[in-house]
C-alpha cells in the first residue's frame, strides 16, 4: 500500500470512528443505555388540564404543540407536561387508542373546549423513573412496570400516567393494589 492510500484509509477510518462515537453519544443522551428505577409510592391528587385524543401515540408531540398554543392563548399557568394513556397499544389498534395530553396545574379549574380539567387520582402507584427521551422511556419503563407488578403480585387498577419533568426525568406510573 502506498503512503497516499494509507493516508486515505486513515482519514476514512477516523471519520467512521468519529461518526460512530457521535451516534453512541446520541443514544446515551436519549437514555437508550439507562435502566428505570421502579418504586411503590403514594402519588396522585394532581389537577391537570388536557386535551382528549384518539389514535396513535405517535401523534403525542403534535398534540402537545397544539395544547401549548391553546394554554398560551388562554393564559393558563401550567406546570410539568403529562400524558394519561387509557389503552394498551398491545391490545388496541393504533387508530383506536385513547389518551390525553396535558399539563399539571395548581388547582382544578373551569376551562373551555377543547380543553378539559381533571384530577389524577390519589393512591398507590408503581412508578418507573428514567432520564431519557420520552419515546425511549416508554420502551424502558412499561416492561419494567409490568414485570414489577407481576413479580410483586399487584394488579393495575387504572390508567397509565406519564410525567415529563423539566430535568429530563420521565416518570411512568400505574395505580395498583395488592392482589
Amino acid at each position: 500500500m502506498t503512503a497516499k492510500v494509507k493516508k486515505i484509509v486513515v482519514i476514512i477510518l477516523s471519520v467512521i470512528v468519529v461518526l460512530a462515537l457521535g451516534f453512541v453519544i446520541l443514544l446515551y443522551r436519549a437514555g437508550v443505555f439507562a435502566d428505570p428505577d421502579v418504586v411503590l409510592s403514594e402519588r396522585g391528587g394532581f389537577a391537570y388540564v388536557y386535551m382528549s385524543q384518539t389514535g396513535s401515540f405517535e401523534n403525542f408531540y403534535t398534540a402537545q404543540q397544539e395544547l401549548d398554543k391553546i394554554v398560551k392563548e388562554e393564559n393558563i399557568t401550567v406546570d410539568i407536561p403529562c400524558g394519561v394513556f387509557m389503552d394498551d397499544p398491545g391490545k388496541v389498534k393504533a387508530d383506536d387508542l385513547r389518551w390525553q395530553v396535558g399539563y399539571l396545574v395548581q388547582d382544578s379549574m373551569s376551562v373551555d373546549p377543547p380543553l378539559e380539567c381533571s384530577i389524577i387520582p390519589k393512591g398507590t402507584y408503581v412508578v418507573a423513573s428514567i432520564k431519557a427521551h420520552p419515546a425511549v422511556a416508554a420502551f424502558k419503563t412499561y416492561p419494567a412496570l409490568n414485570k414489577w407488578v407481576k413479580e410483586n403480585k399487584y394488579k393495575i387498577t387504572g390508567y397509565a400516567v406519564e410525567l415529563y419533568q423539566k430535568d429530563g426525568l420521565v416518570e411512568a406510573m400505574f395505580p395498583v393494589e395488592k392482589k
